[in-house]
């Protein structure tokens, strides 16, 4: 990897990175000409990481239809999210208009590539998801006690876990529906299927509900996050039931901006505070008994239907 691959974007911010459950691979977007991006793949080896595989240039249709006009921009892989294995990549691409420093329309394309060894190519897995409306608006009162709206991308919306047969997607966006809707791979129809209703949230005030997401190895845990100017913000996990995702226990606390990082086993979450005391990282872990002696801060107190103390408790900080 070097710095000139890197696509500094004054309007998006970037670039993206991605890294695979096992450590082995890393996809970052990377500038191609002065009006495209790509996607490169490194891959771990004892001298370091190195690119052995073919860029993932945006498909020729990407987009069909829409001009990319003055004003306009056309980000590919601005979302990117791997496999366990590295074999399979999420690449979410954006396109919109923007006016000074602001982005003022935005959509969303979604397409899966898995990577095929005998013949050394990226082939799509599956059809494209696409998202019309991708751009978040809110209403905030500012200090001078006047509406401001507020408009802007979601952190990380586009998150994929599993390998193989047992892949998972989630995909947050305002429309055709506002919240989280998560796909699970058919191996019957060699497409993707929606897993459950949509997960829409309890937005309170100004919170921004799928401003991030991440995904357990095994696709069962879902962590959403929300991101509000005030003190709104949650973290709200979610379990899968065979059916639907399920909110598990208590929300946990989250803050403007925030990001989530489940760890493979989804019985821990990290939450990024970046406008928190110069910037933080909460650590939380679930228990589903608090012992007499521990120190830990309680968060909040539910049961199950069992009745058995089960809660979200900080870890370290």
């Amino acid at each position: 990897m070097c710095s000139s691959c890197l696509f500094p974007n004054p309007i998006l911010g970037g670039p993206t990175f991605a890294l695979s459950t096992s450590g082995s691979t890393i996809a970052m977007q990377a500038k191609h000409n002065s009006f495209e991006t790509i996607v490169e793949i490194y891959d771990r080896e004892k001298e370091g990481y190195k690119k052995k595989r073919p860029s993932i240039h945006q498909p020729p249709d990407l987009f069909s239809g829409r001009e990319l006009a003055a004003g306009s921009f056309l980000f590919h892989g601005f979302y990117l999210s791997l496999s366990t294995s590295g074999d399979v990549i999420a690449i979410g691409s954006l396109h919109g208009t923007y006016a000074v420093d602001s982005v003022t329309s935005a959509s969303l394309t979604v397409q899966v590539y898995s990577w095929k060894k005998q013949s050394t190519t990226w082939e799509p897995l599956g059809g494209s998801l696409f998202f019309e409306d991708h751009l978040y608006s809110v209403t905030i009162d500012d200090f001078f006690s006047s509406k401001q709206k507020v408009e802007g991308l979601p952190l990380q919306s586009v998150v994929l876990a599993g390998d193989s047969e047992t892949l998972t997607l989630a995909v947050a966006s305002q429309f055709p529906f506002a919240g989280v809707q998560v796909y699970k791979w058919s191996v019957q129809r060699e497409d993707w299927e929606k897993a459950g209703r949509i997960l829409s949230g309890k937005n309170v005030g100004d919170a921004i509900f799928g401003y991030s997401l991440d995904l357990s190895v095994d696709g069962s845990i879902l962590a959403v996050g929300s991101d509000s100017q005030s003190d709104n913000a949650t973290i709200t996990i979610f379990e899968w039931n065979g059916a639907n995702y399920q909110q598990l226990w208590n929300p946990i606390p989250g803050g403007q901006a925030s990001s989530v990082s489940l760890s493979p086993d989804g019985k821990s979450v990290a939450v990024g505070l970046p406008f928190n005391n110069g910037g933080t990282t909460n650590v939380y872990g679930l228990t589903s008994k608090c012992p007499g002696s521990s120190s830990l801060f309680r968060v909040s107190f539910t049961t199950d239907e069992n009745g058995e103390e089960n809660q979200w408790d900080v870890r370290s900080m």
